[in-house]
């Protein structure tokens, strides 16, 4: 999950890192993990530094391709008599 979660900030009072999932789902995955992700975090910096881990709203995409310019209002209809 690398390409889909950025971690954005470690508070080392409180051992709590912060993570921006790129999705909602990805959001649900790590919740999920979260206990596999304090662990992982830990061994690989070899201390017990990491202690929760704070999963943050998911970021908005960058719209692709060209941005459609609004239509205008439509004409309403005539009645026909």
């Amino acid at each position: 999950m690398p390409h889909h979660v950025t971690a954005v900030a470690f508070h080392p009072e409180t051992g709590q890192l912060n993570l921006y999932p790129d999705s909602s789902a990805y959001a649900t995955q790590l919740r999920l993990i979260t206990a596999r992700i304090i662990a992982t975090a830990n061994s690989t910096a070899g201390t017990d530094a990491v202690r929760t881990v704070r999963i943050l709203p998911p970021v908005p995409r960058p719209r692709l391709g060209p941005h459609r310019k609004p239509r205008p209002p439509r004409r309403p209809l005539r009645r026909l008599r």
